[in-house]
C-alpha cells in the first residue's frame, strides 16, 4: 500500500485536520511521506488562512548526524517547537535515527510519533495530542464489546450506556486504520488498544468498546490474532441485532446516498431532508438494497460464527426492543455486566435523532413488495 492509500485510510480520524490546527511543527519523515504532510498541511493552513509556523526536513540520509542539528540549531525559538516523525514504512526507525542524531548535541526539544503517539492520542480522546503515547498499561476491572452489523442501533446504544457514567465510553476502535497501519507501518496494534483501555474507562474502571462485524476480519488474520487479545482481556459481548432486516439495508442505502449516518441537532436533519428531497423513488435501485440486505444476513452469521469460535455466549438484543423501552434494556444489560444499577436513578439518554423517512418507508414497502416479503 503506498503513502497516498495509508493516509486516504486515515481520513475518518481526522489526523491532518487536526494536525492543520496546530502550531510550531517540525516534521522530519522520508521523501514521499513529508511531501504528502507538506501538501496537505499546508492546505489546511491556506484555507483557515493561518500563517504556517511549521517546518519539514527530508530524511534521507540518516549517516548525515551533523546535518539535523545544525537545522534546528539555527532555528530561533526552538523550545517552543515539537519534532513530529512520520514514515508510512516504519516510523520508528525514523524516530530512532533521529533521536541518536541529535543525541548530546544540546538540543532540547520533545519528539514525538505521527501515528504511534499523536493519532493514539486523537484516538483515545486525549486533549494534549503533541506528546508521547506511552501509557503504563492498567487493566480495566470488566471489559466488555458490543458487536453488531451495520446501521443496526450501535451508536444509539453506546450513547445511552455511556450516560449512565458506570458503563464506560463504549466506541468503535477496531476499524480500518489501526489494522492497515499495523500490516504496513509497524504500528503496534496491541499497544493501541492498551492505551485506549487504560485512558477510557469511567472511574468505576469499567471499558467498552463496540466492534462492527464488517471490519472484524481484518483483526482476525494471522498476523494481527485480534482473536487472542480479546479472549484474554474482554469478559462480556453485547450481540446487538436488528430484527427488520429491511429496514436495516434501506437504512444503509439510503446513508451511502445522503453521506449522513447520524443526526444529532435540527441543524444536521434540515441538512438531512434536504438531502431525502433530492432522492426520487423512481431513482431507488432495489437491487442494490437486496445486495445489502444478502450482506446483512451474512454478517449476522459471521458474527455468530464468531462468538462460536471463542466460545462466547453473548447476552442478545434487539434493536427494536431497545428503541421501544431503552431504560429496561440498558438496567438489564447492566446487570448483565455485573454492574450495581439498582439503587441509582438512571439518567439515560442521547442526543441522537432517527434517520427513518417517508422515503424510507416507502422504499421499505417498494421493496417487500417486490421481493414478497411480509
Amino acid at each position: 500500500m503506498n503513502t497516498e492509500q495509508i493516509f486516504a485510510n486515515l481520513q475518518e480520524t481526522r489526523l491532518i485536520d487536526i494536525l492543520g490546527l496546530q502550531n510550531h511543527l517540525i516534521f522530519i519523515a522520508d521523501e514521499l511521506t513529508l511531501s504528502y504532510l507538506k501538501t496537505n498541511i499546508d492546505l489546511q493552513n491556506s484555507t483557515s488562512q493561518q500563517k504556517s509556523s511549521n517546518y519539514y526536513y527530508c530524511w534521507s540520509d540518516p549517516e548525515d548526524k551533523d546535518k539535523l542539528s545544525l537545522f534546528l540549531q539555527g532555528l530561533e525559538g526552538l523550545a517552543k517547537y515539537t519534532i513530529i516523525v512520520a514514515s508510512a514504512s516504519d516510523e520508528h526507525v525514523v524516530h530512532e535515527q533521529v533521536t541518536e542524531s541529535i543525541a548530546g548535541k544540546n538540543i532540547n526539544i520533545q519528539i514525538v510519533k505521527l501515528f504511534s503517539d499523536i493519532l493514539v492520542n486523537i484516538l483515545s480522546n486525549q486533549d494534549k495530542i503533541l506528546q508521547t503515547a506511552d501509557v503504563t498499561f492498567r487493566e480495566p476491572s470488566l471489559s466488555y464489546a458490543i458487536i453488531s452489523g451495520p446501521r443496526s442501533g450501535s451508536t444509539f446504544l453506546c450513547n445511552l450506556l455511556e450516560s449512565t457514567g458506570l458503563a464506560g465510553f463504549p466506541a468503535e476502535k477496531l476499524r480500518d486504520h489501526a489494522a492497515v497501519l499495523a500490516r504496513n507501518c509497524g504500528f503496534d496494534h496491541i499497544r493501541y488498544l492498551q492505551t485506549v483501555m487504560t485512558r477510557t474507562t469511567t472511574p468505576n474502571r469499567v471499558f467498552g468498546t463496540k466492534i462492527i462485524s464488517h471490519f472484524l476480519p481484518s483483526y482476525r488474520r494471522r498476523d494481527l490474532n485480534i482473536d487472542t487479545f480479546l479472549n484474554k482481556y474482554f469478559s462480556k459481548y453485547i450481540f446487538l441485532i436488528r430484527e427488520n432486516k429491511v429496514a436495516q439495508a434501506v437504512s444503509i442505502f439510503i446513508a451511502q446516498k445522503t453521506q449522513i449516518y447520524h443526526i444529532s441537532n435540527k441543524l444536521e436533519q434540515q441538512k438531512y431532508q434536504e438531502k431525502i428531497d433530492e432522492i426520487s423513488l423512481d431513482d431507488i435501485d432495489l437491487n442494490e438494497i437486496n445486495k445489502r440486505y444478502n450482506f446483512l444476513c451474512q454478517q449476522e452469521k459471521y458474527l455468530e460464527n464468531f462468538c462460536r469460535d471463542n466460545g462466547i455466549e453473548p447476552l442478545m438484543v434487539k434493536y427494536e426492543d431497545l428503541a421501544r423501552d431503552p431504560h429496561k434494556y440498558i438496567s438489564d444489560i447492566l446487570t448483565y455486566l455485573g454492574i450495581d444499577n439498582q439503587k441509582i436513578d438512571l439518567n439515560i439518554r442521547t442526543n441522537l435523532k432517527q434517520t427513518k423517512s417517508d422515503l424510507s418507508n416507502q422504499i421499505i414497502q417498494k421493496f417487500k413488495e417486490n421481493y414478497h416479503i411480509k
